[in-house]
């Protein structure tokens, strides 16, 4: 049944070397953090919960001074003095004094008839961007009671730029407003171009960022005649849209472009912007000062970002790819990288790592996860297991296939045995010695004593024994014979897992906000919690690797990458550190280069050979857990807890607003996993309402929450 595959050639584009930027430092707000303002060392926070005031003296270590409740969500301000201008959303305007920065207390207000989005302050006068009402303008002068003084109607208000007394709006379309009579607007022109989001105004230069056509430049020397000059669009086959802001600084545009980060953009030819350097995050706004990038992420609160390195020595080699690059496998001189949905699979020459070559792409796929062995290609797609031959990258040819109907989250292949992470049938184990057809051996639902939740998400195979993960837990099951697997034993876990791997007797877990996870598997039919590896206390690692000696270790939330010596499985040893712009997803060790793929910004080729050696070694942290399941629930959730070493445990419950609602524990409890239940009932034994509650947990000097979703 083999037919041959061949692969459509395609020109991608090559990455110019990025300089090295690095976090060093962040402030996790409670709710999704909307915006930000800066004064001298002072940041000014909003969130979905309240407004925070923050001293940024110390960029690594920011300290929280004084906060208070606001009714909406935050999502832009403005400081004039001692007073904060915030446009609150579905609130309105609202305006703080924080002349006490350990009390600030909201002094003034305005309710809008639509979501307020965007604020500018000018002398006595507030403009607020609001959702179909357009351009509002105040008088400020008494900022206790503001009065509204005009107003423009436009769809999508959404930004707005003020000098003098003109008024550059974002909205539907690009207008530009003379704002001289506030009770007498006159519209000097409007450029059509799809929802606009933002825009900001340097001299002769209006800097929009639109759904449409992305980040544009205007010539509005001629307020009344905008000329387009150029435009930039990051846009990738599975990330598109527009920047939630820019910041212009000399020749550069700084672009928060969502899910795409910070970017930086070389505007010196306003005809022709050039990405120049880029930080892979969340980011939503960002302020620069003295080198430092404040980012605001919805998901990440504030991170500070050091971007005064513009080399990147151990950088070697990149490719860009379409869409999304995830997963990745190596075979010879070449890269497979799933791109995406709807990007299907990129295959990549590497056989010069400092210049990798586009050979082609086969992009009638949707792929899930993938794996090799030998020139063995097995990819997972909608419809199941295809298995390609590939000792000729450039011409794939496809051998065999095993269709499936339900969803397939990880795949590991050992001694031609393929298993795989099924949805609905668990652990499945196909025979494929023959690829042309692959037999079925057995399958496995865990029907363990607490099952959490019935669909696997990671699997690793090591000497006859399947770790395969769970939302919750790890379990072990005895595949020496693959046509009768059997349950050996199970490990509560505090967290989904989506990344495993085994040296000798330690099974490690990418367990994102837990750490790395470490597990003593010497007597598989009882896997004992071990210690984590936790770089900072707010890493979130997404990906784990195991190549000889080493493991490797994928931060996402400080985008590093961990380089570990394993010779003494128990007590993994950290060599050193690489802190650079990039998310990772997959990885590959090869004479000291790392191959790496990064989602929207492609394969990079990083050569490890020449990260500075750790000095100063990091022991593995044994570190307290906390998870809960169902979540969101009703009407309760069992609360789950690690602890590294006996000791009283307080686990309280507090609504948004920071008061206490249930104790739900007090008491001693030992060393190991423990669970317990809040059926949704306060102090008074009453129900409570729906909405977002939070589990805050404390025991020997260590403390961790979890925030909790009550849906009725």
């Amino acid at each position: 049944m083999k037919s041959t595959l061949f692969i459509m050639s395609l020109l991608l584009v090559i990455l110019p070397i990025f300089a090295t930027f690095h976090k060093i430092g962040e402030f996790e707000t409670t709710g999704a953090a909307s915006s930000m303002a800066i004064s001298e060392n002072i940041a000014y926070i909003a969130d979905d919960i309240d407004f925070k005031v923050i001293d940024i003296t110390n960029p690594i270590a920011p300290q929280l001074l004084g906060s208070c409740t606001t009714l909406g969500t935050g999502l832009s301000m403005e400081i004039s003095g001692d007073l904060v201008y915030v446009a609150e959303g579905t609130s309105g305007l609202q305006i703080i004094d924080v002349s006490n920065s350990q009390s600030p207390q909201i002094i003034g207000s305005y309710p809008t008839p639509n979501s307020a989005n965007y604020i500018a302050v000018e002398g006595n006068r507030a403009y607020l961007a609001c959702y179909d009402t357009g351009l509002m303008i105040f008088d400020i002068s008494n900022p206790q009671t503001p009065i509204l003084l005009g107003s423009y109607p436009t769809e999508w208000g959404s930004g707005l730029c003020v000098i003098g007394n003109i008024v550059y709006l974002a909205g539907g379309g690009f207008t530009i407003i003379d704002a001289t009579d506030p009770q007498n607007l006159q519209v000097l022109s409007t450029y059509q171009m799809g929802y606009a989001r933002s825009v900001t105004v340097s001299g002769n230069r209006a800097y929009v960022n639109n759904s449409e056509y992305g980040f544009s430049i205007f010539d509005i020397s001629n307020p009344q005649l905008p000329q387009l000059l150029g435009q930039y669009s990051p846009m990738t086959a599975d990330v598109s849209g527009y920047a939630y802001s820019v910041k212009i600084i000399g020749n550069y545009a700084y672009l928060s472009y969502g899910p795409l980060g910070l970017q930086i953009v070389d505007i010196s030819n306003p005809q022709s912007p050039i990405l120049m350097k880029k930080y892979s995050t969340i980011a939503t706004d960002a302020i620069i000062k003295d080198n430092l990038a404040y980012l605001v992420s919805y998901t990440k609160g504030i991170q500070i970002i050091d971007i005064s390195n513009d080399t990147n020595p151990q950088l070697i080699g990149s490719l860009e790819t379409p869409g999304n690059a995830s997963n990745l496998a190596v075979i010879n001189n070449a890269a497979f990288i799933t791109d995406g949905d709807f990007s299907g699979l990129r295959v990549i020459n590497i056989s010069n790592p400092n210049l990798p070559q586009a050979m082609g792409q086969y992009s009638s796929m949707i792929l899930s996860c993938m794996a090799s062995e030998g020139n063995s290609l097995y990819l997972i797609d909608y419809n199941g297991l295809e298995i390609y031959n590939a000792t000729n990258p450039s011409s794939l040819v496809l051998q065999g296939n095993y269709w499936c109907l339900t969803g397939i989250n990880a795949i590991a292949v050992s001694s031609s045995i393929v298993y795989l992470a099924d949805d609905e049938f668990g652990l499945v184990i196909l025979d494929v010695i023959n690829p042309a057809s692959p037999i079925l051996l057995s399958s496995f639902v865990y029907p363990g004593p607490v099952p959490l939740e019935s669909r696997p998400f990671s699997i690793a195979v090591k000497s006859g024994i399947a770790y395969v993960t769970y939302a919750n837990e790890v379990v072990t099951i005895n595949v020496s014979d693959p046509t009768n697997p059997r349950y050996l034993g199970h490990l509560l876990i505090t967290n989904h897992t989506s990344s495993s791997a085994i040296v000798d007797n330690m099974l490690y877990l990418a367990a994102s906000r837990e750490g790395l996870l470490v597990i003593d598997v010497s007597n598989p039919s009882m896997p004992v919690y071990h210690s984590t590896i936790l770089p900072h206390s707010s890493s979130s690692i997404g990906k784990v690797y195991k190549k000889d000696n080493y493991l490797i270790i994928a931060d996402d939330a400080w985008n590093e990458i961990g380089v570990y010596d394993v010779t003494v499985p128990a007590t993994p040893t950290l060599n050193n550190t690489y802190a650079w712009n990039l998310s990772t997803s997959g990885m590959y060790l090869n004479n000291n280069l790392l191959y790496t793929s990064n989602f929207a910004y492609g394969m990079n080729v990083l050569d490890i050979s020449s990260l500075v050696a750790v000095d100063d070694q990091v022991v593995p942290f044994q570190k307290m857990t906390l998870s809960n399941y169902p979540n969101p629930f009703n009407p309760s959730t069992t609360i789950s807890f690690s602890l590294p070493s006996s000791g009283i445990v307080k686990l309280d419950i507090y609504n948004i607003r920071g008061q206490l609602v249930e104790s739900v524990v007090n008491d001693q409890f030992t060393q190991g996993t423990h669970t317990v239940t809040w059926n949704g009932i306060d102090f008074n034994n009453k129900s409570v309402a729906s909405g977002v509650y939070f589990a805050k947990m404390s025991c020997n000097g260590q403390e961790t929450s979890r925030k909790l979703v009550l849906v009725k």
